[in-house]
């Protein structure tokens, strides 16, 4: 699944087998305070920087 807008222009997620994956400009990147790396161009004339940060949630347990 996909959401709306484009992936290098827009803040879109993907969830893909279980994992989900946020591309997110600069500053909602930092507002989030998530953990992630560059995605796409560097700060390219007229373009700016992205981030991409995936998630994959895991099972939880419940002791008894």
């Amino acid at each position: 699944m996909l959401s709306e807008g484009r992936r290098g222009i827009d803040n879109v997620f993907a969830l893909r087998s279980g994992v989900l994956t946020l591309f997110l400009d600069k500053e909602t990147y930092e507002r989030a305070g998530l953990v992630g790396k560059p995605y796409g161009v560097k700060g390219k004339r007229g373009m700016k920087p992205r981030w991409s940060t995936s998630w994959s949630p895991k099972r939880l347990e419940l002791a008894s």
